[in-house]
Formats: C-alpha cells, sequence, structure tokens
C-alpha cells in the first residue's frame, strides 16, 4: 500500500466516523454499527501501514 492510498483511506475512514457521529446525533438506530465498523476499519488501516513499514524494511510483508 501507498502512503497516498493509505492517507485517502485514513481520510475516508475520519469521513465515516463524522458521518456516523452525525447519524448518531439524529437517533439512527444502525448509527453505533457504522461507527463501531469505520473505527475498526481506522485502526485496521494504520495497523496494517505499520506493520508494513516496520516488517517491511526487513522482508517483503
Amino acid at each position: 500500500m501507498k502512503e497516498k492510498t493509505f492517507f485517502g483511506m485514513l481520510a475516508l475512514s475520519i469521513v465515516l466516523v463524522v458521518v456516523s457521529a452525525l447519524m448518531k446525533v439524529e437517533h439512527v438506530k444502525n448509527a453505533n454499527y457504522a461507527l463501531a465498523g469505520a473505527m475498526a476499519f481506522q485502526a485496521s488501516t494504520i495497523a496494517y501501514f505499520i506493520g508494513k513499514n516496520l516488517i517491511g524494511k526487513r522482508k517483503m510483508f
């Protein structure tokens, strides 16, 4: 994953978090699932990027 792609995905996940937070304000029933999904996606993206950077320097990830 290139850095540009990573930042694109990070921006997308931040947008998802904001949108789901706004939905939560509007008392939409599925907002909690959307928020949890967005945060999990964000965390996995960051973890993947860090892991790829640390491990990729020594061997292929």
